[in-house]
């Protein structure tokens, strides 16, 4: 576990409700594992909020929130950010080239998605299933998404994963 504070570079509002925050951070968690934000000066960490990364990069990670979140009035490019963690275990699948993986998620996508990005860069196939609405275009265009009832959508692509 490791304290840092990131600076937020970016902000988007990305659709269906969300927005995605990009952050300048050394703290950099796996696919799977959370980190503890505080957006506010102050030493209270029960103000503090678990955040998943929605995506990873060299030199950060971005994150999603509702639009209508209470810690979007703290955030703007500049801003600093309280981080502590990563916490939890990080998601490690041993993917093959060519494999298929089918990513099913009923609330938010955006917990899934640096999974997505591993299984991308190892040469995977990812279709994911979702219920809720989800603003697509942010997915990688790699991606295949299908939306719908979640019952249905496994009926007809739970046979051929070779990864769920």
């Amino acid at each position: 576990m490791q304290a840092d504070t990131a600076y937020c570079t970016h902000i988007t509002n990305i659709g269906e409700g969300r927005t995605r925050v990009s952050l300048k951070t050394t703290m950099m968690p796996y696919p799977g594992q959370f980190v503890i934000a505080r957006y506010w000066p102050g030493l209270d960490p029960y103000l503090s909020s678990p955040v998943f990364p929605a995506s990873l990069s060299n030199d950060g990670f971005a994150l999603e929130l509702s639009s209508n979140s209470p810690m979007m009035p703290y955030l703007a490019p500049g801003a600093a950010v309280q981080l502590t963690g990563p916490f939890g275990q990080p998601m490690s699948v041993r993917l093959k080239p060519n494999g298929r993986v089918l990513l099913i998620s009923v609330r938010s996508l955006h917990r899934l998605l640096p999974l997505a990005q591993q299984a991308l860069l190892a040469g995977a196939d990812v279709t994911v299933l979702i219920e809720k609405p989800y603003p697509l275009q942010m997915l990688d265009v790699r991606i295949e998404a299908r939306r719908g009832n979640m019952l249905t959508l496994l009926g007809e692509h739970l046979d051929w994963a070779e990864k769920v």
